[in-house]
């Protein structure tokens, strides 16, 4: 069957996207069809379309890096899921379409009763969040962090994750979010005219245990030192790097992050890279997200959708979240028109 999708046929600027059509065949073996009620168009998006994610080293790809569908036909060895029931995945590519294939190893079951719009969110944002949060920083109850990008989606998330296990948060971001930023019960950081780091220490003199910071090299040294004593850095981006703001931001990454390790003040770095914890823990994967799931369902977290776009919305919404303009995340539902 054929089923439109939002594609690159090379690496460059907004222009490249295209809504273009492919063949999706009939489920062999433990495959999964799946008819899409949401993927998310996210900043990762903008790294593959632009040649900078290291996962998708070639064009033409279909985008997506998640999804949330009804199962509408399975290859005769699938045993876990029928036709009806609504799935997620974490896809990396592939998900910006009417129909994909799946294998049903990597689906995780969605209730029926959450909004596929919100239920998308909690697969790369909130998993990010959750997972850096909670099975890298070891966070719990009464503790404190800080974040940078308080008002995308992954900060938000994170902040929205704070609220609801008792945890302080600080989050950098312009002065047009604070209000977003705060209204998650966060302390908002004007990253332009405030130090962070004095912020953090005036209310935390020997720092906070973690730090999340998708930035940069340079703002990693500075979130380095406002970590207390067996605090742990967390880098889960290049920003700057993939913005064009600093040049050789790999090379400078890795030379910091070295030196970083030679240091004996009990303060760690580390990188999060999604897809590289669920090949190493996918029972987390599985574990991790119906987690969130039944958070959503209970209403102790709330996703912030910031807009539910059609197929014909992809590039303004690439437009958009280049910008930093986005609160939350914008959603793509293929069955717009």
């Amino acid at each position: 069957m054929q089923s439109r999708c939002i594609s690159i046929s090379e690496f460059g600027n907004v222009n490249v996207v295209t809504i273009s059509e492919r063949e999706v065949p009939e489920p062999r073996g433990s495959e999964v069809r799946i008819r899409v009620e949401a993927a998310s168009v996210s900043f990762t998006d903008i790294m593959i379309r632009n040649g900078l994610y290291p996962e998708v080293k070639k064009a033409p790809v279909v985008l997506g890096y998640d999804v949330v569908g009804e199962v509408e036909a399975v290859g005769p060895d699938v045993t876990r899921f029928s036709p009806g029931d609504r799935v997620a995945d974490l896809t990396i590519t592939g998900s910006q379409s009417e129909y994909l294939l799946r294998d049903e190893a990597g689906l995780v079951p969605v209730p029926s009763e959450l909004e596929p719009a919100q239920a998308v969110v909690c697969v790369l944002a909130y998993l990010t969040a959750y997972q850096m949060m909670f099975r890298v920083a070891e966070l719990k109850e009464g503790d404190s962090f800080l974040i940078h990008g308080g008002g995308g989606s992954v900060g938000s998330a994170a902040l929205d994750l704070a609220r609801a296990f008792g945890i302080s948060a600080y989050a950098t971001a312009s002065q047009s979010k604070h209000e977003f930023v705060s209204s998650f019960g966060a302390t908002a950081i004007d990253y332009q005219h405030e130090d962070f780091v004095q912020v953090v220490k005036q209310a935390h003199p020997d720092g906070v245990p973690a730090v999340f910071d998708a930035i940069g090299p340079e703002n990693f040294k500075r979130s380095y030192s406002a970590l207390s004593p067996g605090g742990s850095l967390v880098i889960f981006g290049l920003l700057d790097m993939a913005l064009g703001r600093q040049k050789g931001g790999m090379l400078a990454t890795g030379l910091w992050y070295g030196l970083s390790k030679l240091k004996r003040d009990r303060r760690n770095a580390m990188f999060y890279i999604i897809t590289r914890l669920r090949k190493q823990h996918p029972d987390w994967f599985q574990e991790d997200l119906t987690a969130l799931f039944e958070l959503l369902r209970q209403g102790r977290i709330a996703p912030v959708v910031a807009d539910i776009v059609s197929f014909f919305d992809i590039a303004e919404a690439h437009r958009r979240i280049e910008s930093a303009e986005i609160r939350g995340k914008i959603v793509l539902d293929p069955r717009r028109r």
